[in-house]
């Protein structure tokens, strides 16, 4: 178990020890950046927790791992909010560059992961909810078994690799609609009340496993109702937690569970991750960060732009050499270009690009003053302006809201502050 985790050896024989001496802790947090393997660590460990033959070997042939390697074990909820289309661009550029069983695997995966979010168990009773995405989810639950691939077939009778990704880039189509139908709430407190139902009432002859990613997210509703769950799990169910932000999480919460921290994977091992996961080879990825770098550029055509932008806007935001009294004519059309999903994600890139841009501003106003304290001005904007960030991310990713819209009231409102 775990062989296909890359880095991280200390933790996973920490965890494999715990399954084997059977001492694993009914609710587990697994803590890290983006891009640090939480939610692969997260279903290798609900995988070996209901192997049928009670080993999880990588090759296990039980009824259990079979399912798990589609994500379709009837035991596992897999929920939470997560980067569905970015982990989608990232496998199926992987296809495009080599069809093999192991891409199939990865972006068949990452089809299923998002269509996980619409178990029937957490939408009983609240269907007209998803009525509308209702046709899009039949249509890929209908096309995605071809995508993975048929070990037991003959070489005669394997699909053609121009087959394949035609079917992937039809995948990928109504992956794309279906994100752009998605409620704004997901997992509101209703489907966490369905989900505690399911843990407790539910009959099942093993383990159920629960899967809750960007746990930090959750409000103050959904968090209660997880507490009185977490106070006292019933026996044989296990709750898998993750989040990229650890000092977010409330108190009450980590009391309640084990933490294993996630470092910061060391960019060898990131470059390991794009050429074994992705198929890149190494001289083709640049910068300290390989795997936020890999995903950008599968999500964004005019990365490069927008970099440019974010580095304009942040100068604006906090009033650093001047500022713009409107938005850059340049800055809008890498945004008002793209529509629905593809503007958000575009949104969301740029207000992310921005912080990293404040950051870098704020380390270059460190080394010109020569070891004296950053003027008052700085600090007080470099918050007030992050915290506005955040609103603007949450609006966009989190309730839909237009981009550019959200983008401009950013722009007007702190350019005046």
């Amino acid at each position: 178990m775990y062989e296909n985790i890359i880095g991280y050896p200390e933790t996973t024989a920490h965890l494999r020890g715990l399954l084997r001496r059977a001492e694993f802790p009914q609710a587990l947090l697994l803590a890290g950046e983006p891009h640090s393997g939480k939610c692969t660590i997260a279903l290798e460990t609900a995988r070996a927790l209901t192997c049928g033959a009670k080993t999880a070997e990588w090759g296990c042939g039980c009824a259990a791992c079979e399912q798990h390697r589609r994500l379709e074990h009837s035991h596992v909820l897999h929920l939470g909010s997560s980067s569905y289309l970015e982990e989608i661009q990232g496998a199926i550029a992987a296809l495009r560059r080599e069809v093999s069983t192991g891409t199939r695997y990865l972006f068949g995966r990452s089809i299923r992961k998002l269509l996980n979010r619409f178990h029937p168990v957490m939408w009983e009773g609240d269907e007209k909810r998803i009525s509308a995405a209702m046709p899009t989810i039949e249509k890929l639950q209908e096309q995605l078994p071809e995508i993975f691939p048929d070990l037991s077939a003959a070489d005669g009778s394997k699909v053609k690799d121009d087959d394949i990704l035609r079917k992937a880039e039809a995948l990928l189509k109504s992956a794309e609609a279906l994100i752009e139908k998605m409620p704004n709430e997901l997992l509101n407190a209703d489907a966490i009340r369905r989900m505690n139902y399911w843990v407790h009432v539910a009959a099942s002859k093993g383990p159920k496993v629960i899967i809750l990613e960007h746990v930090e997210t959750f409000n103050d509703s959904q968090r209660n109702l997880l507490l009185k769950t977490l106070e006292e799990p019933p026996a044989n169910v296990y709750f898998i937690l993750t989040t990229s932000r650890h000092s977010a999480i409330l108190p009450t919460i980590l009391s309640r569970v084990r933490v294993i921290r996630l470092e910061a994977r060391p960019v060898q091992q990131q470059l390991k991750v794009l050429e074994r996961v992705f198929r890149l080879p190494a001289q083709q990825i640049t910068g300290e960060h390989p795997l936020r770098w890999y995903f950008r550029r599968c999500m964004c055509e005019n990365l490069d732009a927008l970099m440019r932008a974010a580095e304009r806007w942040a100068k604006h935001l906090i009033g650093y050499e001047g500022g713009f009294e409107g938005i850059p004519e340049e800055d809008l059309p890498v945004i008002t270009e793209t529509t629905g999903a593809a503007q958000r994600n575009a949104g969301v890139m740029l207000l992310r690009l921005i912080v990293e841009a404040l950051q870098d501003i704020f380390r270059k106003i460190q080394l010109d003053g020569a070891g004296q304290a950053v003027d008052i001005k700085y600090l007080v904007r470099f918050r007030r302006v992050v915290s506005e960030i955040d609103q603007a991310t949450r609006s966009i990713a989190d309730l839909n809201m237009n981009a550019v819209q959200v983008l401009e009231s950013l722009w007007f409102h702190d350019g005046k502050q």
